[in-house]
C-alpha cells in the first residue's frame, strides 16, 4: 500500500506479512528523533512560551510529537487537508510537516493552556480546532511558506519559518546530536521498507533485478519517495556511452538515481540526485542527495551537513567554516566533460564519470564524508553498464 492509499482509507497503521504492525510511515530512531528536534528548535525560536507550556505537558517528547511525525497529520486535520498535505509531502519531503507543524500551531495559538495536562489533552484541543467550521487550511499553508497576506498577523507572529534549505541543513546538524541518544541508528522503528518496484518498459533494466539492491534503495530514499516506483530512462546499452545521451535523457527529471557497474570489482555502485542532470557552470542539488554502494556490503553516505563557527571564532576561523562549508555543499556537478557528486581538498569527487562514461573515480569527500565506494583502495576504475532510474 502506498502512503497516499493508506490515508485514503484513514488506516494509521498497516499490517505486513509477519503480522506486525507498522506504523505510518517507516523510519529510523535516528530520522525521527532529528526531526522532532529540529522542529523543537524551530518552535522554540519563533515561539518560545508555548514551546515552553507543550514541553510541561510532554508535548514535545518524540513520542508526543506522534501526531505529525508519525501519524502524519491524520489525527489532527480532516481527510480533505491530509491529502492536499501528501501531495505537498510527495515533493517538499519531510521539511514539510515542520513547516506545516509549526504553522498549524500558531493558528491554534488561543488554546486554552489551563484545560491541558498532558499530550493527548493538547492534541485533542488542536483537533477540535481543526474540524471546526471556521477553520480555513489554505491559511496554514500561506503561513508555512511564508505568505502573510491573508490577515494581519501579531507581532510576535510576524516571524518567517525557516526556509526549506535552512531546515535542512539543521536536520542534518540534529542528526549528529541524537546520535548518541539512539543506541542503534539503524534501528528501525518499523520494519525495512518492501523493495522499491520498478517498471519492466521497452528497454530492459538489469542493475535493479535484485531484491537487495530494491530493497536497500527504499530504505535510503528521502520518506516522500520510499513507496516510488522506478522507471528507466538511460542505458548505455541502449542509448551509447556519451554525456551528450545522458543529459538529453536525464535533464528534465528530478529525483533520479545512477546504477553502474564497477568492471574491476564487480561492485553495484551510485548516487541519488536531487535535481535533473544538466551542464551548469554552478553546482547544484540539496543536502538529499547521497551516495552508495548497493553491492556488495551495502551502504549509503547521506549528506554531512554544514557546522559553523562560534560566537568567539577567529576571522581564520571564519575563513575556514566558509571553505568547508563550499566543499560540504559541493552536491551535484554537471559539465560537458564529467558528472561528479561530492568533492574533497584534493579536488576528487566521492563519484565522478568521464565524458564517454567508461571511467569512473571515486575518494573520501568533506560532503558526504564517504569511502571509495568501488572498494578499499579502489579509486580510479572502468566503468561496465550505466543506468539511470527516474522516480514516479
Amino acid at each position: 500500500a502506498t502512503i497516499r492509499t493508506i490515508v485514503q482509507k484513514q488506516s494509521l497503521d498497516i499490517v505486513v506479512g509477519n503480522g506486525t504492525k507498522m506504523h505510518f510511515l517507516a523510519i529510523s530512531k535516528l530520522e525521527h528523533y532529528s526531526l522532532c528536534r529540529t522542529f523543537v528548535d524551530v518552535l522554540q525560536k519563533q515561539h518560545p512560551r508555548m514551546a515552553q507550556i507543550m514541553k510541561k505537558c510532554g508535548v514535545l517528547s518524540p513520542e508526543g510529537l506522534d501526531p505529525i511525525f508519525k501519524r502524519f497529520f491524520t489525527t489532527l486535520l480532516q481527510l480533505e487537508h491530509v491529502l492536499r498535505a501528501m501531495d505537498i509531502f510527495t515533493i517538499d519531503g519531510s521539511k514539510f510537516m515542520i513547516r506545516l507543524g509549526i504553522s498549524l500551531l500558531e493558528k491554534c495559538r488561543n488554546i486554552k493552556y489551563e484545560d491541558v495536562n498532558d499530550a493527548a489533552s493538547w492534541w485533542s484541543k488542536v483537533r477540535s480546532i481543526t474540524h471546526s467550521p471556521n477553520f480555513v487550511f489554505d491559511d496554514v499553508l500561506k503561513r508555512a511558506y511564508g505568505f502573510r497576506g491573508i490577515s494581519k498577523l501579531p507581532r510576535q507572529l510576524n516571524k518567517r519559518i525557516p526556509q526549506r534549505k535552512d531546515i535542512d541543513r539543521m536536520i542534518h546538524s540534529n542528526q549528529k546530536h541524537v546520535r548518541k541518544d539512539v543506541e542503534d541508528s539503524n534501528a528501525a522503528i518499523v520494519p525495512t521498507f518492501p523493495p522499491i518496484e520498478y517498471i519492466n518498459g521497452d528497454i530492459p533494466s538489469e542493475l535493479v533485478k535484485p531484491t537487495l539492491i530494491r530493497s536497500k534503495l527504499a530504505e535510503w530514499l528521502p520518506l516522500a519517495l520510499k513507496s516510488s516506483v522506478l522507471e528507466l530512462i538511460f542505458s548505455t546499452g541502449e542509448h551509447g556511452r556519451s554525456l551528450e545521451q545522458f543529459y538529453s535523457h536525464c535533464e528534465k527529471s528530478k529525483q533520479t538515481i545512477l546504477l553502474l557497474e564497477v568492471l574491476q570489482t564487480g561492485a553495484t555502485i551510485g548516487m541519488y540526485a536531487s535535481d535533473p542532470w544538466h551542464v551548469d557552470g554552478q553546482v547544484y542539488g540539496d543536502g538529499t542527495c547521497f551516495l552508495f554502494r548497493a553491492m556488495p556490503d551495502p551502504v549509503c553516505f547521506k549528506w554531512k551537513g554544514g557546522g559553523g563557527s562560534g560566537p568567539s571564532a577567529t576571522n581564520a576561523d571564519v575563513e575556514l567554516a566558509i571553505e568547508e562549508l563550499a566543499l560540504v555543499e559541493n552536491f551535484m556537478t554537471g559539465k560537458s566533460s564529467y558528472i561528479s557528486m561530492g568533492i574533497n581538498r584534493e579536488g576528487g569527487s566521492g563519484l565522478r564519470l568521464n565524458e564517454d562514461l567508461t571511467k569512473g573515480m571515486s575518494s573520501y569527500t568533506v560532503s558526504f564524508d564517504n569511502d571509495p565506494l568501488a572498494g578499499e583502495n579502489v579509486t580510479e576504475f572502468d566503468v561496465g553498464l550505466v543506468e539511470v532510474y527516474r522516480l514516479l
